[in-house]
């Protein structure tokens, strides 16, 4: 049987925020596996199992601890000794596969989440200063979409949706927060086990999510009469930048999908790489230049200063650092 207060206690210092109902039976919170942010997770407090009646995952507290919360076999296995009432060598004992005969599992679908509110100019301040710091007006997060979430697993975080040609492939939850609504150390050294405040969240693939076949803000370039495009790593790079010229990869590497699709965005605009400057993104750059170059497609590629990306260049006041090292870009030469 599960100590269900003490368990109620830890999970809200995780972070969540849980209900404790049917005279304590029941322990309800979202689901921290899919990008429900609604409070569909129902753990049972007698048999100690649960499920999700979004994403259908199911298990013990065991796999609960283990898989949800990020631990490794024996911090799971302690943490289950503990809020439980007996002890056990099988991770599996407190399992009731009966609890699934309650209600019928949700279809999946990526949707943003249900507590998504677009950006307009009743936005709550924290949003508007977060965006602005990365210099984004109100007017263009609204043209993409954006918006914010104040409730639930998404709380306190913007949300950036990744669409194409009209699909939502995934979208990426950014906290505005400094510091960790737990432990309130900056986020960087937050404290938190066992696993640390994220600072972004997003949807996996088995819930529907498609990142590998995206790149954001691909179809406003393709259709601007701005050349060349300009490829990134970060959402806000590309927007506090160059808004009608600039792509995110959502990394320093592409997919197959990827690289079709950064061929056409060549073919009809040229392409200039701007990748971070670190080692993944100068290796990345020269991956990318190097595929694209064998698709016959003529690439140049920026080096950045040593430990910098295009949104800090233009956070700490350096755009025409960034606009010079775009103009002194360099042809790709097999």
């Amino acid at each position: 049987m599960l100590k269900a207060v003490a368990f109620y206690d830890w999970l809200t210092d995780a972070g969540f925020q849980p209900e404790l109902v049917e005279d304590d039976e029941e322990i309800i919170v979202a689901c921290p596996l899919c990008n429900d942010d609604r409070p569909r997770l129902y753990i049972n407090t007698e048999r100690g199992s649960w499920i999700c009646f979004h994403c259908s995952e199911q298990g013990g507290i065991y796999r609960f601890i283990q898989v949800a919360m990020g631990c490794n076999s024996s911090e799971a296995f302690d943490l289950q000794r503990k809020f439980t009432t007996a002890s056990t060598e099988d991770p599996d004992d407190f399992f009731d596969a009966r609890i699934l005969e309650r209600k019928q599992p949700v279809p999946q679908k990526l949707e943003l989440p249900m507590s998504y509110r677009p950006a307009g100019p009743d936005m709550p301040t924290i949003f508007k200063q977060y965006l602005a710091k990365r210099g984004i007006t109100p007017e263009l997060a609204q043209a993409r979409g954006i918006g914010y979430s104040e409730s639930g697993r998404y709380n306190h975080r913007v949300i950036i949706p990744v669409v194409n040609d009209g699909h939502l492939h995934t979208f990426i939850a950014r906290t505005v927060l400094t510091q960790c609504p737990n432990c309130m150390e900056l986020l960087d050294r937050c404290l938190c086990r066992p696993i640390k405040y994220p600072k972004v969240l997003t949807p996996s693939t088995k819930h529907g999510a498609t990142p590998g076949l995206a790149i954001y803000n691909f179809d406003a370039v393709m259709a601007s009469a701005k050349r060349p495009a300009i490829v990134m790593e970060g959402w806000a790079d590309c927007l506090a930048s160059y808004p009608e010229q600039a792509v995110a990869l959502m990394g320093s590497k592409v997919s197959k999908t990827q690289l079709v699709m950064l061929t056409a965005l060549g073919r009809q605009h040229g392409l200039i790489l701007c990748l971070d400057g670190d080692f993944a993104g100068l290796n990345g750059s020269l991956k990318i230049a190097e595929a694209l170059a064998a698709e016959l497609i003529r690439v140049r590629v920026a080096v950045l200063p040593e430990g910098s990306d295009p949104g800090k260049l233009i956070e700490d006041g350096k755009k025409s650092v960034l606009d010079a090292c775009i103009k002194a870009s360099r042809s790709f030469m097999m």
